[in-house]
């Protein structure tokens, strides 16, 4: 894989590489001791029971559906259902019961999806496009040896 179009200031310094090259060789080690240990019994029966388990809390989350949460905290017991909420809000909803700061809570979006549609079907050209656009960079680390 070549990153040169989408790296931030690659400059190949020498300290990284360094740490790089020590990285390699843990990684090697890793995948050598994972293959040994795929090969014991008692690995393999350590998998055999992680998808038994597995198993156990697919069946229980419809009994949880169907008869309700379960949990003994003495015993350490818990099959517990929870409800999170995300609340958003309907901007007519906004409009009508809180007209005076409608305005102020209410943000304008684009669809990024049909302007790319619009690019697309050449109905709109790139530096148009640019001169709608705002650029965020986000960073993310790609780390492999």
């Amino acid at each position: 894989m070549d990153y040169s179009n989408s790296a931030v200031n690659l400059s190949n310094p020498p300290e990284v590489e360094e740490l790089l090259i020590q990285r390699q060789k843990v990684s090697r080690l890793q995948r050598k001791a994972q293959e040994a240990l795929n090969s014991l019994p008692e690995y393999q029966n350590l998998q055999r029971l992680s998808g038994d388990i597995a198993e156990i809390d697919k069946q229980l989350k419809p009994l949880i559906d169907k008869y309700g949460s379960y949990q003994d905290t003495r015993k350490g017991l818990y099959a517990v259902k929870q409800a999170r909420q995300s609340i958003s809000y309907d901007p007519s909803k906004v409009k009508a019961c809180i007209p005076q700061f409608a305005d102020a809570v209410i943000e304008e979006v684009v669809n990024k999806g049909k302007i790319e549609g619009l690019l697309k079907g050449g109905l709109i050209n790139r530096q148009q496009a640019d001169a709608c656009a705002n650029t965020r960079e986000i960073n993310a680390y790609i780390i492999q040896s």
